[in-house]
């Protein structure tokens, strides 16, 4: 049984139709917008100023990074003191963005099986909502690192319109990781931890976000060890870096993307939503059972 007004999810061989995907998910606009802004106050609740810390936490931290890494460290990202910590805190929202809508899509339907429970409720919208919060507060941070470049170097990239080109691949990775996590950590509850290390800690690290991707290419040419070289290698042509390093380019630098490097990750983000949207609603008549 489907929501009133809702397009039914595609069956079959049409669970890898896009257009059967994109149909259904726009289907259900209303309930996803509803249930992110939910998503979003969730984040909040409790708190006196709400949605004012959404502004005021990344406002901290960027001035954290700037007096840290410009002032009492000296690290350089170009040739202007505090421009390390634009480097540092784009690559931050852009990574943290596929971090946090992982790892907390993970726990999505374990955290709330009363929606599970009900067999009129579309499960598939918690993943999307998740992340779409996510990326709501990432844009509040995208919006004060702008701000951020124009009060202290008075510039700003022309190309920062073209921010959604470099970000969209990893959204798409996100929701179709996101998918598969939420399914499976229904079967098994060590998913979510599983996830967090990996996502977090290994591959965060295996991201040029605190490092220039120009150590990652010395590393490769120059590693003392083949599995050093490997991991140079890897961390130089992985999906993350070539998203992190877009973002930067149209943000920071100013230059046009590698097109060739991000049009594979467009490609390989399509289809990881896919799959795991398959992979999900395949595996959602169960869910039910298990919880």
């Amino acid at each position: 049984m489907d929501m009133p007004g809702a397009h039914s999810a595609p069956r079959g061989a049409g669970l890898m139709s896009p257009i059967g995907m994109v149909r259904h998910l726009w289907s259900l606009r209303d309930m996803i917008r509803q249930f992110t802004g939910r998503e979003i106050a969730e984040r909040t609740q409790g708190t006196a100023l709400g949605w004012v810390w959404l502004m005021i936490t990344p406002l901290v931290r960027l001035s954290i990074y700037a007096l840290v890494f410009g002032e009492l460290l000296g690290l350089r990202f170009g040739d202007r003191g505090g421009e390390y910590a634009f480097f540092l805190f784009c690559g931050l929202i852009v990574y943290g963005v596929f971090s946090d809508a992982a790892t907390k899509c993970s726990g999505v339907i374990t955290s709330r099986p009363r929606f599970v429970k009900k067999l009129v409720f579309p499960t598939e919208i918690l993943p999307v909502t998740v992340l779409g919060a996510g990326v709501v507060v990432a844009l509040l941070e995208l919006s004060l690192l702008i701000v951020g470049r124009v009060v202290l170097f008075q510039d700003v990239s022309p190309l920062f319109w073209m921010v959604p080109v470099a970000v969209i691949p990893m959204l798409m990775m996100a929701l179709g990781l996101g998918w598969i996590l939420a399914s499976l950590n229904v079967f098994l509850e060590d998913t979510r931890e599983i996830a967090r290390l990996i996502i977090a800690q290994f591959l965060f690290f295996l991201t040029p976000i605190i490092y220039p991707a120009s150590k990652a290419a010395e590393l490769a040419e120059g590693g003392s060890m083949w599995i050093v070289r490997a991991a140079g290698w890897f961390i130089q042509h992985q999906p993350m870096t070539v998203c992190v390093e877009a973002a930067r380019d149209v943000l920071l630098r100013g230059v046009m993307p590698n097109w060739i490097a991000l049009g594979w990750v467009w490609l390989l983000g399509f289809v990881m939503m896919q799959v795991g949207f398959a992979f999900f609603i395949k595996s959602k008549g169960a869910l039910a059972d298990v919880l």
